[in-house]
């Protein structure tokens, strides 16, 4: 069986993806829908400006306490690797959070497949121009096919009714950064968004640990 598309391709405004209407075993698949773009942005835009805001409070404490030799004083090489830890976790931090507003946590692409077999239920109702959103996903095995992606997925795959996608190893939708977040240790946005949350514990402690020192060793 074979798998083409039509002519008409829509551009996804989010994720920069095709939104294509298939072909599949003669059946036209309804075009996917669109993702809620407006609040997407606007948490987007809540996360970017409450992480820059954070990085910029943390960094001048950092300097206001931890790196002023008025309140304690540090070993020359101590106080660079406060520096390096505190400025080069800001950095990843922000290049983390670009990756998961902007990157692919996962989605499940339209394709020969997991677009094949149609479901007959589904391939019926297409073909007398009926809607399918009053279809059940349909279980076969440990695979479900989504009615509204219409393609098969693998277990912990869900449809996000925000972005209007089936995701892989599907763990929730952040609010904070307008965007899915899955994958594994290894996969999708998943490390970036654990990343985000060690890198913070690391700048914390790292902080409290020199500050202490610095407060011991006394103002230069």
């Amino acid at each position: 069986m074979d798998l083409s598309s039509k002519n008409k391709e829509e551009e996804d405004v989010e994720s920069g993806q095709q939104r294509v209407s298939f072909v599949a075993d003669g059946v036209i698949l309804p075009p996917l829908k669109n993702p809620d773009v407006k609040q997407m942005r606007s948490e987007a835009k809540l996360g970017i400006i409450t992480v820059v805001s954070v990085i910029i409070v943390a960094l001048g404490l950092m300097h206001a306490l931890t790196l002023n030799h008025k309140i304690g004083s540090l070993p020359t090489i101590a106080w660079w690797i406060c520096f390096v830890i505190a400025y080069g976790s800001a950095l990843l931090v922000l290049i983390f959070m670009e990756r998961i507003i902007r990157g692919d946590p996962g989605i499940i692409k339209r394709s020969t497949a997991t677009c094949l077999p149609v479901p007959d239920i589904v391939r019926e109702r297409i073909s007398q121009g009926l809607s399918l959103d009053s279809l059940r996903n349909i279980q076969l095995d440990q695979d479900s096919y989504c009615v509204r992606c219409c393609v098969w997925r693998p277990p912990r795959s869900h449809h996000c009714s925000i972005c209007q996608r089936c995701v892989r190893n599907f763990d929730h939708h952040c609010g904070f950064y307008g965007k899915c977040i899955a994958g594994t240790l290894r996969s999708g946005n998943m490390p970036f968004f654990l990343g985000i949350f060690v890198l913070t514990y690391l700048v914390v402690l790292s902080n409290v640990i020199f500050l202490i020192w610095a407060i011991v060793r006394g103002p230069s």
